[in-house]
């Protein structure tokens, strides 16, 4: 590790940058002894929060009961970056990889889900630091300006507000010396505080019942990390379980902080078997794809990441083994 790299991380405290706020809610009182509910939602997350204002704004007179067994966005919900953007597929790119014949219904569920999330957010008076500065993809090498003009003339062909910048137009947007070249797409993507997003999100339901340039003289304050319920095609899936008295929602990507919101509502749909456009789409009615199990998991893990390792410089193997496993279904 450089002698830059260790000035920068001197003193770091490991611990997500967004929970370590005295905002912070204090936890609930425990559940102790049975209770009834209309609706039981477990996990104090973004899907269970977004599950549970959108029960009672369907029914008011639901009586929903939310279950976390810690604090809220603790887990996942409390780590991500903060984008909010249309997709609910984590990306463009990736729904027409697994679900090609659904993708303009996609497309269009996925901008009504982030004009519900702006106006819930207007409408509740969230305070959650929102910035809707758009989305940039960063080319960080010459070689890679080829795949992102695909990805250009992709999100152009369904109607997305984007530009193509060279070297010198990405800088002028986010000034760093990596950037040959960048997609830029303006509307209806941005960023923001996922911790106050679900505090304020808790608090309504408490109601209801940038790559930065190089420089050696940056310091960080926080470094964090944690799983990513991450699954085969690298987007939200939800599965019935108990004779479909329960569904379970999971597989965000760092796209889950304003998709969580669909995939709370895509949970609820199956859960009352209500027959909706979502729920006639493939993302609700299949899952993901088999996953081998340990150990072969774990090899076929560790030899995907040596692969990433120089794959762009040395190819060879490594080229044709992540070129295996795209074809087997797993995003890249």
């Amino acid at each position: 590790m450089s002698e830059s790299v260790k000035r920068a991380f001197e003193g770091v405290k490991l611990f997500p940058f967004w929970l370590d706020n005295p905002r912070a809610p204090a936890v609930e009182r425990e559940l102790i002894g049975p209770t009834t509910a209309d609706l039981v939602v477990v996990g104090g997350g973004f899907t269970g929060l977004w599950a549970a204002i959108q029960a009672k704004e369907a029914d008011p007179s639901l009586d929903v009961v939310l279950v976390e067994a810690g604090k809220v966005a603790y887990g996942a919900s409390g780590r991500p970056g903060g984008i909010i953007s249309t997709s609910v597929m984590h990306g463009l790119p990736n729904a027409t990889r697994v679900f090609p014949q659904d993708l303009d219904v996609l497309e269009k569920l996925g901008q009504e889900n982030l004009d519900g999330f702006k106006e819930s957010l207007t409408r509740y008076g969230i305070e959650a630091d929102v910035e809707w500065n758009g989305e940039m993809t960063v080319a960080v090498d010459p070689g890679h300006l080829g795949h992102l003009k695909g990805d250009y003339e992709l999100h152009v062909s369904h109607g997305h507000d984007v530009v193509l910048l060279d070297s010198k137009g990405a800088r002028e947007q986010l000034d760093s010396p990596l950037f040959a070249g960048a997609m830029w797409s303006r509307n209806r993507s941005g960023t923001i505080h996922p911790a106050k997003l679900a505090w304020g999100l808790y608090k309504l339901a408490e109601a209801f019942y940038r790559t930065f340039p190089q420089l050696d003289d940056v310091r960080f304050t926080h470094a964090w990390g944690g799983p990513i319920d991450y699954c085969s095609r690298g987007a939200v899936f939800a599965r019935r379980y108990h004779g479909g008295k329960s569904v379970f929602v999971a597989g965000y990507t760092g796209f889950g902080v304003a998709g969580s919101r669909f995939g709370a509502k895509m949970g609820l749909d199956m859960l009352w078997h209500r027959e909706t456009v979502i729920t006639s789409l493939d993302i609700s009615r299949k899952g993901p794809s088999y996953i081998p199990p340990e150990p072969v998991r774990w090899i076929a893990a560790k030899i995907t990441f040596n692969a990433f390792d120089g794959a762009d410089d040395r190819g060879g193997w490594r080229r044709l083994w992540i070129n295996s496993i795209k074809a087997l279904g797993f995003p890249m």
